[in-house]
C-alpha cells in the first residue's frame, strides 16, 4: 500500500525471526526449547503462547501420522550428526542408535494449555521439521496485518506467497 515505512516494517520482521528463533531453536544455546530440552526435572514447565502452538500442531500431526512425525527425534537428530553439534566423522554404533531411539517418543510429552511435562530427562525435542514453516507463517500474517497483499516469504526453503510480483503476474 502507499506510505508504507519499509524501514518499520523491515525491523518488525527483524523482531519477529528473532523472536522465533529465540524460542525454537536448538543452535542457540538459551532459547526457550535449548532450556526446556536441558530441563531435566518431571515438573511442568510454563511455555511462550508461539511455543506451545507449535508443539501442540507438532503432536497432532504426531498423532494422526501415527509418529512418522515426531518432534521427539532430537537424540537421533544429534547422533546421526544433523543437530547443533555438528557432523559425524563415523556411522553410530548399533547399540547408540538404539539407545537414541528408546529416548525418543512424542507420546512422552504431556502437553496442557501453556505448558509441558517430560516423562525422562533425556527427552530431547527437535523443531526443526516445523518452525521454519511457523516463522514463514507468522511473516505473512504480520504483512497481512500491516495491509501488504502482495508478498513472498521464504526462510531455509520454506516459502508463502499472494498476490501477485513486482512484475505483476502470479508468483512462481
Amino acid at each position: 500500500p502507499d506510505g508504507i515505512d519499509k524501514d518499520a516494517i523491515h525491523a518488525q520482521i527483524e523482531t519477529l525471526l528473532q523472536r522465533t528463533n529465540q524460542q525454537m531453536s536448538t543452535y542457540i544455546k538459551d532459547s526457550e526449547l535449548s532450556l526446556l530440552n536441558r530441563n531435566s526435572t518431571p515438573e511442568w514447565v510454563e511455555l511462550s503462547d508461539d511455543l506451545a502452538q507449535v508443539l501442540e500442531m507438532s503432536l497432532e500431526v504426531s498423532q494422526k501420522s501415527a509418529g512418522a512425525f515426531d518432534v521427539t527425534v532430537g537424540p537421533l537428530v544429534n547422533l546421526w550428526g544433523f543437530g547443533p553439534k555438528g557432523r559425524i566423522e563415523t556411522r553410530p554404533a548399533a547399540e547408540d542408535i538404539a539407545r537414541a531411539q528408546a529416548q525418543c517418543g512424542y507420546e512422552k510429552i504431556e502437553l496442557e494449555t501453556g505448558r509441558i511435562r517430560k516423562q525422562g530427562p533425556a527427552l530431547y525435542i527437535d523443531l526443526s521439521a516445523i518452525a521454519k514453516g511457523y516463522g514463514v507463517d507468522v511473516l505473512a500474517d504480520y504483512l497481512e496485518s500491516e495491509g501488504i497483499e502482495d508478498y513472498l516469504v521464504e526462510i531455509g526453503g520454506e516459502i508463502r506467497a499472494k498476490g501477485h510480483s513486482m512484475r505483476g503476474d502470479a508468483w512462481r
